[in-house]
């Protein structure tokens, strides 16, 4: 007879009180798992990774953009073709507002 270690055939009732059921609400939104999940890792110790902002994933996509014009940028340099200097100027001073944002936000 084999035991299955991952068979959860043991629940428990909590109570709890308004606040503190907004409290845990609002915490289990925060990390996108079920509210069970989330306290079996409370009872666990783990580490709860909250998921990264929209935001987040709007500076990533900027960020590749920009990338891929200073690749095709550095592209035209290596094949000796005439690079538009208001273009260079344009991608780099877009690259340089886009750190400034980020560190502002991570920073504060």
């Amino acid at each position: 007879m084999t035991i299955d270690r991952h068979r959860r055939n043991h629940e428990i009732k909590v109570r709890f009180n308004d606040n503190e059921f907004e409290e845990l609400n609002k915490k289990v939104s925060q990390t996108k798992m079920s509210r069970e999940k989330f306290i079996r890792h409370c009872i666990k110790k783990t580490e709860i990774k909250m998921p990264p902002s929209i935001d987040f994933y709007k500076w990533i996509n900027e960020c590749n953009a920009i990338g891929n014009n200073l690749n095709q940028i550095a592209k035209q340099l290596n094949m000796h073709f005439e690079v538009d200097k208001n273009e260079c100027l344009a991608v780099l001073n877009n690259l340089n507002n886009l750190i400034q944002i980020m560190e502002n936000e991570i920073r504060g």
